[in-house]
């Protein structure tokens, strides 16, 4: 069973999940300003192509193909649209395999070291089996499915950055990624329309705070001390309202939360960090402002 990570970027254009086709072989990007196109080829044949709904030809197009025993594990890149433009899009995106191997950076080039990025992977013993995420014209926003590598022995590694999802407002954070005997304690939670602060507290005593000072609460989410997080999912506002986290919820080894926040309408494109099987979620990475903007987590 495929494991979902994100996604992260624009909010708008129409939902995708690629489901489970066994390992990607090929993956065709269309690029020019933005990744206009992502099209990939599964082992059992299967062609899923994501963007290029207005029928335009990309300015370029190219192949990233990969060998026998070859696995894609992440995939990076950044997030941005040109003024007038509409978006926020998948500026460019790169792809990494088991292998080591990079492709080149397609789409636009971005120089502005505080544009939205993202990053999925790698994840040990694990590949990117299909994407998820949204697309129109372009590729609106990617995530990723993840599945077991054959015959790979698993096992765990230093966290890695998965997300971040929401808007790509605010300045980016990047919180605590500690791992055992320090662990996530509680969890507290502001919020009105959308959620105002995120409010992480770990067992030694150190307190993160990621937004602002608004919002209702604090709701609290206390985890046991046999308890650890393996997942969050949630969902955004309507974009002209402000692109912020709109709802959240917490799933540990034990138990879910409740969804923090007002869930129903204008969902964003739901997004969603699933920990595979012996893995957990060591903390969170992101954006943030008077708002929560976006989260990402960090993984092992």
């Amino acid at each position: 069973m495929p494991y979902q990570l994100g996604p992260a970027g624009g909010p708008l254009g129409q939902l995708f999940n690629d489901g489970t086709h066994g390992s990607i072989r090929q993956i065709s990007v269309g690029h020019g300003d933005y990744v206009d196109v992502i099209q990939a080829t599964f082992e059992d044949g299967t062609i899923l192509t994501h963007g290029g709904r207005d029928g335009d030809s990309p300015p370029a197009t190219d192949v990233f193909a990969l060998a026998e025993n070859e696995y894609l594990v992440a995939i990076d890149g950044r997030i941005t649209s040109n003024d007038g433009d509409g978006g926020p899009y998948i500026k460019n995106i790169r792809f990494t395999t088991s292998l080591g191997r990079q492709s080149p950076i397609w789409g636009g080039d971005v120089s502005d070291p505080n544009i939205a990025n993202y990053h999925f992977g790698p994840a040990f013993g694990h590949q990117i089996v299909g994407f998820v995420g949204c697309d129109g014209k372009y590729v609106d926003d990617i995530g990723v499915l993840l599945d077991s590598i054959p015959g790979s022995p698993g096992g765990a590694t230093a966290p890695v950055a998965y997300g971040a999802s929401g808007g790509i407002g605010g300045q980016e954070f990047w919180g605590r990624n500690a791992e055992p005997p320090l662990a996530i304690k509680e969890i507290q939670i502001r919020h009105g329309s959308n959620i105002d602060l995120l409010r992480v507290i770990w067992n030694d005593g150190l307190v993160e705070n990621f937004g602002g000072d608004g919002g209702d609460g604090p709701d609290v989410f206390t985890l046991d001390d046999d308890e650890w997080l393996t997942g969050i999912d949630g969902g955004r506002r309507w974009p002209e309202d402000g692109d912020f986290v709109k709802y959240i919820r917490f799933t540990t080894n034990k138990r879910t939360s409740p969804y923090y926040g007002p869930t129903g309408g204008f969902s964003g494109h739901p997004f969603s960090y699933q920990a595979p099987p012996g893995f957990r979620i060591f903390g969170f990475w992101g954006r943030h402002g008077n708002f929560l903007d976006a989260i990402g987590v960090y993984m092992a």
